[in-house]
């Protein structure tokens, strides 16, 4: 049966060992280390159905995720067993200011685990109390929103013109078919109703360039006439060369780039994960009311909230790049389609790191690896996110939704 790390270290050799020659240090013998870990999709993912690759001690729950494969990557290289075990529940894995620690990092400070196993960002109280690995990855984050749906409508020429612009032409067809009718005299035998009509047709007909067929007789009728005949004609060469480009070309409206435009939309909600220290850098660069539109979610409640609220462009999601991608790409799988997309900018960029107690002799060893540990992590967040049944699928959504045009030329029937 393999030892504990603690009794292991308690050989003068091996600490020796350690410390001189931590890049190419392995145990000799069985070690067992105590690693504690919670889920962060997907990163860390706790199955309740058997699905993972290891057994949380104690439970009938698994684990699988990107910081699993590391971690046994890890294992093979130093030659270590471990057994996974989680935080007290509802602990948040955090050191307050006064140094009390909770959670992940308490267990660490109690020495209860030898590892941490999760995406942590380094903070200063954080640091103060334990230690932390080399950086293996960046957790970058952005807004997710729904792609505008190419959707025509056939009244889609009125909004060629304002409705400022539309209540002028009607006032000013309106005041020439009146003035019209009232300096003209056409023929008495006809009752005032029938010539009002008549006009009428005349000066719609002008508007819609059908031509002009009534005989203008003085230079009153002539002057109106022509007036409105030039008005008519230069609306008409306007709005003839953009009618079509708005059935058959459509700019493709994107209004979340960047993170201000979640302030100019008001409008719309925010979905957050729940990350104090996310919460707090978003009030920091948009003020304590943008916090009210916000709500905030488990990662695992993502996947439901994105095909219904977000898609109905009801509210946007905040998220890190790896899981949108994975997100987009599933939904893309799904449906075939580029629904949603990602903001150009990406924001609070944290240094993720595994955390050991305070003056781990295990640390400098796991620091020699950290370059194969982060090979490791590359080539498993790429397995992650294309996986071989959907790797087509996949394929095609990141060369085609990444590179979706900001303009379609659109083929269906109104």
């Amino acid at each position: 049966m393999a030892a504990p790390l603690e009794d292991v270290l308690n050989d003068f050799q091996v600490l020796a060992d350690l410390q001189n020659h931590p890049d190419t240090f392995r145990f000799k013998g069985g070690v067992s280390l105590v690693v504690t870990t919670e889920h962060e999709h997907p990163y860390v993912v706790i199955h309740e159905d058997g699905d993972g690759v290891r057994r949380v001690e104690g439970t009938n729950l698994t684990v699988s995720g990107l910081m699993i494969r590391v971690l046994d990557s890890l294992a093979d290289s130093i030659n270590f067993t471990y057994i996974l075990v989680r935080p007290p529940a509802g602990e948040l894995s955090e050191v307050s200011a006064n140094g009390t620690a909770t959670g992940m990092l308490g267990q660490l400070c109690r020495h209860e685990a030898d590892l941490a196993l999760w995406p942590f960002w380094i903070t200063e109280d954080r640091h103060r109390a334990i230690d932390f690995t080399i950086s293996i990855s960046q957790i970058r984050n952005a807004i997710v929103s729904a792609n505008d749906r190419g959707v025509v409508s056939p009244w889609s020429f009125v909004t060629l013109l304002t409705p400022g612009v539309w209540m002028w032409l009607a006032g000013v067809m309106a005041l020439t078919w009146f003035v019209i009718t009232l300096v003209r005299k056409d023929d008495e035998k006809r009752s005032c109703l029938s010539q009002a009509g008549d006009t009428l047709l005349q000066v719609v007909g002008v508007l819609l360039q059908q031509g002009l067929t009534m005989r203008l007789r003085n230079a009153h009728e002539k002057l109106i006439m022509g007036a409105w005949l030039m008005t008519t004609s230069i609306l008409a060469w306007s709005f003839a060369e953009n009618i079509l480009s708005i059935f058959l070309v459509r700019i493709v409206q994107r209004p979340f780039l960047n993170l201000q435009d979640l302030g100019v939309h008001s409008s719309v909600g925010v979905i957050l994960p729940p990350d104090p220290a996310l919460v707090s850098f978003l009030e920091d660069r948009l003020g304590k009311s943008f916090l009210a539109r916000t709500e905030q979610h488990e990662f695992s409640e993502y996947h439901q909230l994105l095909d219904t609220v977000v898609r109905d462009r009801e509210h946007v999601m905040i998220m890190s790049l790896d899981l949108a991608d994975q997100l987009m790409a599933d939904m893309f799988t799904r449906t075939g389609n580029c629904d949603f997309y990602k903001s150009k900018e990406d924001f609070f960029v944290r240094n993720t790191a595994m955390a050991v107690p305070k003056g781990s002799p295990l640390l400098p060893a796991i620091n020699a690896r950290h370059l194969d540990l982060i090979e490791v992590w590359k080539t498993t967040l790429s397995r992650h996110t294309v996986s071989s049944e959907n790797q087509q699928p996949h394929y095609e959504f990141l060369i085609w939704c990444y590179q979706k045009p900001a303009v379609w030329i659109l083929s269906s029937k109104l």
